[in-house]
C-alpha cells in the first residue's frame, strides 16, 4: 500500500484543527502541496509561483482531498490536463486566498498570522467548523477513496512509464496499463 494516510492525516488535521491555517507558497507548488494549500484556511503565494496538479502526467490520480476541495469543473480541467499556472492564475481562480510579488509575500504572510492571532478565536472555530460541515462532509471518505486508486495506479505500467520518462527526460507513452 502507498502512505497516503500520513498524507490525508495531515490534511484532515488541517481542516478539523479550530484554529485558522495558513498556507505560505513561493517557488513550486504541485500535486500534494496543492492538496496541503487547498486544505489550509489561507493560502497566500507569490504571484509567479508555479503550480500544477500533474497527477495525469504521472500516470495517478488526485489524492489527499483534493478531488473535493477544489471542485468538480475545475478538478477536471487541472487534474486531466496537469497543465501549469502561476500564483496569480491560482487566486484569480479562487484555489488560493491571493498572490503578491515576491517581495511582498513575507510581509502579507505575517499580516495576515497576526491579524488572526488577534481575533476572535472562538468565532473563527465555529466559521472552520461550519465550512467543514457544509463544504466538506465526506472529505475522509473522498480521502479513502483516492488512497485506494493511488494504490491501484501507483502500480501501474503507465505510472512506471511516467517515472522511466520523466528520468530520461522525455514525453511518456501510455498504453491504458
Amino acid at each position: 500500500k502507498t502512505n497516503m494516510a500520513n498524507f490525508n492525516h495531515l490534511v484532515l488535521y488541517i481542516r478539523q484543527i479550530e484554529k485558522p491555517v495558513v498556507a505560505w507558497i513561493e517557488g513550486a507548488c504541485a500535486g500534494g502541496g496543492m492538496s496541503l494549500a487547498m486544505a489550509c484556511d489561507f493560502a497566500i503565494a507569490e504571484e509567479n509561483t508555479k503550480m500544477s496538479f500533474a497527477f495525469s502526467s504521472i500516470g495517478l490520480a488526485p489524492d489527499m482531498g483534493s478531488s473535493v476541495l477544489l471542485g468538480p469543473a475545475r478538478a477536471a480541467d487541472l487534474f486531466m490536463t496537469g497543465r501549469r499556472f502561476t500564483g496569480k492564475e491560482a487566486a484569480d481562480m479562487g484555489i488560493i486566498t491571493r498572490a503578491v510579488p515576491a517581495e511582498e509575500l513575507e510581509e502579507n504572510v505575517k499580516k495576515q498570522i497576526t491579524a488572526l492571532a488577534n481575533g476572535p478565536t472562538l468565532s473563527y472555530a465555529e466559521i472552520k467548523g461550519g465550512i467543514n460541515r457544509i463544504m466538506y462532509p465526506d472529505l475522509h471518505q473522498c480521502m479513502s477513496l483516492e488512497a485506494d486508486y493511488a494504490d491501484r495506479l501507483t502500480h501501474s505500467a503507465d505510472h512506471a512509464e511516467a517515472v522511466n520518462a520523466f528520468l530520461e527526460k522525455r514525453k511518456p507513452v501510455f498504453q491504458g496499463k
